[in-house]
């Protein structure tokens, strides 16, 4: 599905995402290359993106542009490729930062690489659904002789 964004809003909603891709890489000729990257929702009303390796955010934006956090739910489902971790195919209030990861290891000769199209829904408390748009999250290990 890629960065397809599916926007359902009804009225005056309070959120807003975008769809993004979010990937990390590590490379080693010794020792272990390990990638890892977050996406997450957080209870101030900030949607990040993070990669360990490159030690950065890629991505800084509101995603609750009005109301109270803990009006909203989030649910975060694998639509194709590696599952990651965090909670997936449940409803979560998001007075609590929810996110998802996914990460790749690699120690002998090659590459390793796991990437996830979640696609991530909000709704209110009530079960209004405001927001549907789809986040990939891919990291690549490669162990370089």
């Amino acid at each position: 599905m890629g960065m397809q964004m599916l926007l359902m809003a009804t009225g005056n909603t309070g959120v807003s995402l975008t769809p993004r891709t979010i990937a990390d890489y590590h490379g080693v000729t010794v020792g272990t290359a390990s990638a890892t990257t977050t996406f997450e929702l957080n209870s101030d009303g900030v949607a990040r993106g993070f990669r360990e390796q490159l030690s950065d955010e890629v991505y800084n934006g509101e995603w609750l542009v009005t109301g109270t956090n803990s009006s909203y739910e989030v649910m975060f489902t694998v639509l194709s490729g590696a599952t990651p971790t965090g909670t997936l195919n449940t409803w979560l209030n998001l007075g609590t930062t929810r996110s998802v990861t996914v990460g790749a290891t690699r120690s002998v000769a090659g590459v390793t690489s796991a990437s996830s199209d979640v696609q991530v829904q909000i709704r209110t408390t009530s079960g209004l659904l405001v927001v549907t748009t789809v986040i990939t999250i891919s990291a690549t290990a490669e162990f370089i002789v």
